[in-house]
Order: structure tokens, then C-alpha cells, then sequence
């Protein structure tokens, strides 16, 4: 037996090895600012990475178009979502952190104001209940689950096929919608930008929020469900707000 593969053998025997659980976690291809960016930046990405480490896992950010990453968890090719909304469409295959039965939101890597914005003077109006004024769609960032959902039960128009709220933005821009639907943070950003500043308002009411998760598939869970619970505590301490020290 060659050196090389004595020394194979004994680490293999070694108690004291461990070889971590490599974690492959899908992010967009596109930015999400201030949340999540490609390479796994970003606010949740943060998290996500600290949760991680402290559960003992080999983290991998996986930048693919949404719509793909969905497609691979199915065959847990990837094992998880950053910023996953509870959802019917995932849980055949997605596992979240649970609290009583629920979504425990006290471990969400973010919650999102969900808001409606137009080309400014616009006609289009959001009372909480309604949108009204369109004569065109509400353009919607693609693989954006929760807001298509809720669109869908308002029965407002939709066009699915952009990519991003900044692609959206300059979309609603060119008159190819009447509205355009994304994050708050991530639209205040982009309101800055000199191809949007004046040009497009945002509306004043929400129109809803949500916690967004990290959720990993159902076979990954069950390989390493101590473990992810780990991740997603220390996700939940790490993202409670700072109370004011006592002077």
C-alpha cells in the first residue's frame, strides 16, 4: 500500500474526523439589494452564512435563475432558499422552521413589504383591497411566488416574464405594464437611479408582508434536521432587533 493511501486509510479511521455536510443554497442571478446578491451578500446571505457555520455545514451560494433552483430542489440537486416565502406551491418538497405548527417567523431571514409602484401621475390606485386603474398588467419579477399569488387572487392582470424589479421598473417605464410589484428596500434603491428618479412613484399603502425564510428541501432535512435546526436558531438570534441599553 502506497503512503498516500496509508494515510487515506488512517484518517478514515480517525474518530476525531469530521467531514462536513456540503449545503448548496440557491441565490437569483440577479440582485436583491439589500437582501441577497448573486455571491451570496446581502443581509440574508449574511445570515444565512453565520447559521451555517455554526451548525458545522460547507456552505455553497448557487447563483441560477429562479425558476431553476425550484426545478433542482425538487431532485435536491440544491438544498435550500434564502429568502423563501410559506407557500403551497413549495411545501411538497420544502421543510421551514416551525413553531406550533406554524412558520416561525422569530427565524425568517427577512420580512418584506410587498409594494405596487407607477409611472408617476399615474392612474393606478391600492386601497388594501383593490387595485384599480389598470389597463395594462402588473409586471411581476419572475419565479416571485407570493406575489403572483396574491395578484392572482385579486384577479389583477399579471406579466410574469421579467426578471428583476429594476428590468420591471424599466418595462412600466417603455409602457409595456401600468404597474410594477416588488420589495420595498429593493424599490427605494432603485427610485435613486437617474432612469427612474421622478419618473416612477411608489404607492403609499403596502401591499402586503411577509416573512421570507430559509427553507431547505424535505430530503436534506431529513439527512440533517439537527443540524439545520441549529442554522435556523442562530439565523433567529442573529436577526432579533437590538433593545436599547439601560444607562
Amino acid at each position: 500500500m502506497s503512503p498516500f493511501s496509508l494515510l487515506f486509510a488512517s484518517l478514515l479511521l480517525c474518530p476525531g474526523l469530521v467531514i462536513a455536510a456540503k449545503l448548496r443554497v440557491c441565490t437569483d442571478v440577479h440582485p436583491h439589494a439589500p437582501y441577497l446578491m448573486p455571491d451570496g451578500s446581502g443581509s440574508a446571505g449574511r445570515l444565512v452564512t453565520a447559521g451555517a457555520h455554526a451548525a458545522g455545514f460547507d456552505l455553497e451560494f448557487y447563483a441560477v435563475p429562479l425558476a431553476r433552483c425550484r426545478a433542482e430542489a425538487e431532485v435536491n440537486v440544491v438544498h435550500g432558499f434564502p429568502m423563501a416565502p410559506y407557500i403551497p406551491d413549495m411545501l411538497p418538497y420544502a421543510r421551514y422552521p416551525m413553531r406550533n405548527g406554524k412558520p416561525d417567523a422569530a427565524r425568517a431571514t427577512m420580512r418584506a413589504r410587498i409594494m405596487l409602484y407607477q409611472r408617476s401621475g399615474g392612474p393606478v390606485t391600492w386601497d388594501g383591497r383593490q387595485v384599480r386603474g389598470l389597463k395594462r398588467p402588473v409586471l411581476v419579477p419572475s419565479g416571485s411566488l407570493a406575489m403572483i399569488d396574491v395578484l392572482r387572487k385579486l384577479g389583477a392582470p399579471m406579466d410574469e416574464q421579467g426578471r428583476s424589479l429594476h428590468a420591471n421598473l424599466s418595462k412600466l417605464m417603455a409602457g409595456r405594464g401600468d404597474a410594477a410589484v416588488g420589495v420595498w428596500d429593493e424599490g427605494v434603491h432603485l427610485l435613486t437611479l437617474p432612469e427612474f428618479a421622478g419618473k416612477v412613484e411608489m404607492l403609499p399603502i403596502p401591499m402586503f408582508e411577509q416573512p421570507y425564510f430559509l427553507a431547505v428541501t424535505k430530503a436534506y432535512y431529513a439527512q440533517h434536521g439537527p443540524k439545520v435546526e441549529v442554522m435556523w436558531n442562530t439565523i433567529g438570534r442573529l436577526n432579533q432587533p437590538t433593545k436599547p441599553s439601560r444607562k
